[in-house]
């Protein structure tokens, strides 16, 4: 009896395990993905970019204020140090095929991904202060590092810290 038990709970883990993993690597996310890359790559072929975007990077601490959140457009962020990123969102309440999907390349020449929830238009974020630094949004958004191309990109970042609500 204890051995039929223990077999339904590893089946029923198994199960669960699966599933999850399922809600990342479905063919809309990834094709999601994909084309946010080349979006991002396309924009940032104009080195001039992050300028059009915000006028002179790096802009001074306090520049941006909170009623008015310049430091957030809807492809493009800067924080508080200068650094930059632009990004491709998209979350699950807008398109329930493609779960939760921050794509970003940074100043830093990195490019990072997460499955962190910022809800529609970015909403998340444009309630919250701007960020002092890239690793700051790093931290509190649970960024990763990836190589631009990979599907690395599709894994989840976030649950090892819990998902936030959404």
């Amino acid at each position: 009896m204890a051995a039929i038990l223990a077999f339904f709970v590893l089946a029923g883990a198994v199960v669960v395990a699966t599933r999850r993993d399922g809600i990342h690597r479905t063919k809309e996310r990834r094709a999601w993905k994909d084309s946010a890359i080349e979006q991002i790559r396309k924009d940032l072929e104009n080195p001039d970019f992050p300028i059009e975007r915000f006028g002179r990077v790096p802009q001074s601490l306090g520049e941006f204020a909170m009623s008015d959140p310049n430091w957030l457009t809807s492809d493009t962020m800067v924080f508080r140090d200068g650094a930059w990123l632009v990004y491709r969102a998209q979350t699950h309440k807008v398109d329930p095929k493609v779960h939760d999907i921050f794509i970003a390349k940074a100043s830093d020449g990195h490019w990072y991904f997460s499955d962190y929830h910022f809800c529609v238009g970015m909403m998340v974020l444009s309630s919250e202060e701007q960020p002092e630094s890239l690793e700051a949004f790093r931290e509190a958004c649970c960024l990763a590092r990836f190589d631009g191309t990979s599907d690395d990109a599709l894994n989840s970042t976030t649950e090892r810290r819990g998902r936030p609500d959404g």
